[in-house]
């Protein structure tokens, strides 16, 4: 299992560096199609339960029911979501919660995915999304490319949405990536 799950992390890792080179030299291709946004996070979400259950995670989910299709790219999605939790779990090496939460906010679906980690300081909650860039306060736990949350910043503008950093009440990080429900 432990094969398998590192195995995932490089290819996951490959898939990022290149989707980036991709995007940065302008020839990422977007396969717009009616996409079912819960079906993602839950299928990520599933992906994700062994590691979680190794590392000693909760998680407390909450999807609406009911959220509309959007036109979007779902390997794309599925990255993005990958990304975000992958930074949620790295950045939690003590107090390990998750919440995942996916709802329709007016005319845009949010994902929010907070964490109980190390947050992030303030004034860095955009320099973050920058390539190669992470938290001053992240040495000691960082690992990987530098570049998960530019590709989902990336990933997020591509669809006409956004994606941003929060402080959370009680420590920890919430990510928010909204996407809109019409073309």
């Amino acid at each position: 299992q432990t094969v398998m799950r590192e195995s995932q992390r490089l290819s996951r890792m490959v898939g990022n560096i290149l989707d980036f080179s991709r995007m940065e030299s302008g020839r990422k291709t977007w396969d717009f199609v009616d996409t079912d946004v819960a079906g993602i996070v839950h299928a990520t979400l599933r992906e994700f339960e062994p590691m979680l259950e190794d590392q000693g995670f909760t998680v407390e989910i909450a999807i609406d029911d009911d959220l509309p299709m959007i036109k979007a790219d779902p390997e794309a999605l599925v990255t993005a979501v990958a990304n975000l939790l992958t930074n949620a779990i790295r950045y939690s090496p003590d107090r390990k919660q998750l919440k995942v939460c996916l709802y329709a906010t007016g005319p845009q679906i949010a994902l929010d995915i907070a964490d109980r980690g190390v947050g992030i300081p303030e004034g860095e909650s955009t320099i973050i999304f920058e390539k190669y860039r992470r938290a001053s306060n992240a040495a000691d736990v960082a690992t990987g490319t530098g570049l998960g949350l530019a590709l989902v910043a990336g990933i997020a503008k591509s669809h006409g949405g956004a994606v941003g950093a929060l402080p959370r009440d009680g420590g920890g990080s919430l990510f928010r990536l909204t996407l809109p429900t019409r073309s």
